[in-house]
């Protein structure tokens, strides 16, 4: 199987004034063996068990493969491609007391 067609969990993070990340970038990837609803179910509670809260689940692999259509683009890149949006009330509190205009 193509790389481009491995399942893929899709983590979109807010970086808030003040975090510093690691050396490689904003992001990280991990593999595992277990299926794709098992590693999103457990993405799900490991966001929630740090007191975070899911705002939104984007079923990307989905809009791809409808817009793809749509612009003349032919194929599927991914089987499956989720991203998950959350966030924190409090880093969320504090950005926006730092600055209002932040709520964008």
């Amino acid at each position: 199987m193509p790389e481009l067609h491995k399942p893929l969990i899709a983590l979109f993070l807010l970086i808030c004034p003040g975090l510093t990340l690691a050396e490689k970038g904003p992001y990280v990837t991990r593999s595992a063996e277990s299926g794709f609803e098992e590693v999103m179910q457990n993405l799900r509670l490991a966001i929630q068990d740090r007191g975070l809260y899911i705002n939104n689940e984007m079923h990307m692999a989905e809009m791809l493969e409808r817009t793809g259509k749509d612009l003349g683009f032919s194929g599927q890149p991914y089987l499956k491609a989720e991203s998950i949006e959350f966030c924190s009330a409090v880093l969320s509190r504090k950005m926006v007391e730092e600055d209002p205009r932040r709520v964008v």
